[in-house]
């Protein structure tokens, strides 16, 4: 896709600003690992999202870090502590207030008040200044939103190969600029919107992305009954994209026109599914992030829900299954999952002639999923998919049967996305459905959705610019100018082994 391309010439320009070469790597996502070699000769490789957050080369931090400490074994102790003198002329050094006496001093742990050189009043933990080189939160956040800005001429550059024509100055991704259709309507767009799918709203009629048109003109080409905008089934609410012969629909989700700031509730998308059930209508919801981070894994999901999947048969009697590692775990997951790797205890790897068809993932259950005891034969199972070019039948028995027989295990549980699935696999696999959970909610940032257990309120300190312990977690982000999107909510499985 285009977007993809843009995407990784803005990254390779990001990089070469650091005087960075960008070597072998085959961009998938931000969670790609990107080989290159730094302003100093050094091989390494780094994730772009790390990047942004303003993480550089391993290795020349390593050359710093050791020439900081002179040779002498790096404090990790969390305990230890220093004379308070020295700390204090560390701040004097860098024209640094020092506002915290001796007595809030304890150890490398404890939070050290100071106004920095631009008059910033902040505080840091004294580890984190000296050993990783933190300092100002504020003055941190301006360089950063510096980074992010674009330079104009990419924008410009990427507007026109979409057969835009911009017509106002970039000022940043937050702001509007105007911008004309090959049509010759004029109307102003986000930066951030237009990357996102978003186009001209006269042309669309209903404002719908090229994304979503994309996915509409597939399934029309083997569907001709196929309707986009249809509003005669749900009295007048759409559905993006309407299949009459398959009573199938699909709703297609800018993360932003669907977000809570644009008036998307946390039971939006639920009361949408429920409403399609009650007619007899299999209802499938998209967030566009995870079309633009994995179209081909979306688009085969798509088709093989129509039943009209290309994808090579293979049987899973012909398969073998083994353990496989992280690495490899995790590349397969972010090629072929919509959520991507996971942070798994068990990897099993199905492989047919050589090639590794399918993998399936278990882990211990986690404080993330509500969990804070658990017994040694209860398992999560996390992921499971195969390589959307290959059907592999009777793949999912075979590998979680492997899994029960040469593991410990007593039960298992699991989870569907109701925007997707009702979880029949999981009946096939003798699992039984216990519950329905209320929707999930993310926060989008940086065009794509970022789970909410990232941001409890114990974690907001240190991640935000601007933090009042005071208010709730919902409230400091949104003062941040971070909103929230909802899905439909999962249906929690079961498995329990019969002794």
């Amino acid at each position: 896709m285009s977007t993809k391309r843009l995407d990784f010439e803005y990254i390779k320009h990001e990089f070469s600003k650091c005087g960075y070469v960008i070597t072998d790597t085959e961009y998938v996502n931000s969670k790609t690992d990107i080989n290159f070699i730094c302003n100093k000769g050094h091989i390494a490789h780094i994730r772009w999202n790390n990047f942004l957050n303003g993480s550089r080369c391993s290795k020349c931090r390593y050359e710093m870090m050791s020439e900081k400490l002179s040779g002498k074994v790096p404090p990790f102790i969390k305990n230890e502590k220093k004379d308070f003198s020295v700390i204090k002329r560390q701040f004097e050094d860098e024209n640094f207030i020092l506002l915290s006496t001796e007595s809030e001093y304890k150890n490398n742990q404890s939070k050290l008040r100071f106004i920095c050189n631009k008059g910033h009043e902040s505080c840091i933990r004294y580890g984190d200044f000296n050993l990783k080189n933190v300092r100002c939160k504020f003055c941190s956040a301006e360089i950063k939103s510096k980074k992010k800005k674009l330079d104009a001429e990419i924008v410009y550059s990427y507007i026109r190969s979409q057969g835009y024509i911009p017509l106002s100055k970039y000022k940043s991704s937050q702001e509007k600029m105007a911008v004309a259709c090959d049509n010759g309507h004029i109307y102003d767009v986000k930066w951030n919107n237009f990357m996102m799918g978003t186009r001209c709203p006269t042309c669309s009629n209903s404002g719908h992305s090229k994304a979503e048109l994309e996915i509409f003109n597939l399934i029309k080409s083997y569907f001709p009954d196929a309707v986009s905008g249809d509003r005669s089934i749900l009295d007048g609410s759409e559905l993006d994209i309407y299949i009459p012969s398959k009573k199938l629909a699909i709703e297609y989700c800018g993360l932003f026109w669907h977000s809570e700031q644009s008036g998307k509730s946390r039971k939006y998308h639920l009361q949408k599914l429920e409403e399609c059930n009650k007619q007899g209508i299999d209802l499938i919801t998209i967030f566009e992030d995870e079309y633009f981070d994995r179209p081909y894994v979306v688009l085969s999901r798509i088709k093989s829900k129509l039943g009209i999947s290309d994808a090579e048969h293979v049987f899973a009697r012909k398969c073998s299954i083994v353990e496989i590692d992280s690495a490899t775990k995790n590349d397969f997951l972010n090629k072929f999952h919509l959520q991507g790797m996971d942070r798994s205890t068990i990897k099993l790897g199905a492989f047919y002639k050589g090639k590794l068809m399918s993998v399936m993932t278990f882990s211990r259950p986690s404080l993330s999923k509500g969990r804070k005891s658990f017994s040694d034969s209860e398992y999560e199972m996390s992921r499971f998919c195969s390589d959307y070019r290959y059907n592999v039948i009777g793949i999912a028995s075979k590998l979680f049967t492997h899994f029960v027989r040469n593991y410990d295990v007593g039960s298992v549980f699991s989870f569907c996305d109701l925007r997707w699935s009702t979880g029949a696999v999981y009946k096939k696999l003798g699992f039984v459905k216990i519950a329905q959970t209320e929707p999930n909610y993310w926060y989008i940032i940086d065009n794509s959705r970022k789970h909410r257990f990232n941001f409890r309120k114990s974690e907001l300190e240190r991640k935000l610019d601007i933090f009042d312990p005071s208010l709730t977690e919902v409230e400091n982000m949104s003062n941040n100018g971070y909103t929230r999107i909802f899905d439909c909510g999962n249906i929690k499985w079961l498995y329990t082994r019969q002794l």
